[in-house]
């Protein structure tokens, strides 16, 4: 009968864990890579005279903002987490110098396809086009 009585509470417990563990992105991140699942190709960076694309996310669990640079450009902008991993980018900008080459441009194009994530302590993975591309990330 005891048992019973303490099935319930610990359920809740258990579902709020559950429920505000949400992996927040925080943290300060250097782009390592972009893939294209449909081509299986992957691009990195591949002019080391450039600085690379740095980015923070500074978030509680649910929006939040992003500062950084770009190979030629400050970034800024502000996203929103929605579901399991779901994430919205509300808007992002920038200077407007123009980036040296393709690696640059293509984070302009994809920042605003962004769809779900996947984060551990030390790589985010940051998918858009439907989840057809992704963008690798290591901590800084």
């Amino acid at each position: 009968m005891r048992t019973l009585l303490l099935l319930p509470p610990l359920i809740a417990y258990l579902f709020c864990i559950q429920v505000n563990n949400r992996s927040a992105l925080n943290g300060t991140w250097e782009l390592e890579a972009y893939h294209d699942s449909a081509t299986g190709t992957v691009e990195r960076n591949s002019s080391k005279q450039y600085r690379t694309i740095e980015l923070t996310f500074t978030d509680d669990g649910k929006k939040g903002s992003i500062q950084g640079h770009t190979l030629s450009n400050s970034v800024e902008g502000e996203y929103k987490l929605t579901g399991k991993n779901g994430i919205k980018v509300l808007q992002c900008g920038g200077t407007k110098t123009g980036e040296p080459n393709k690696w640059g441009y293509k984070f302009w194009d994809v920042i605003h396809q962004v769809n779900t994530y996947e984060r551990t302590a030390n790589r985010l993975i940051i998918y858009y086009n439907k989840s057809k591309g992704k963008m690798t990330f290591i901590k800084r």
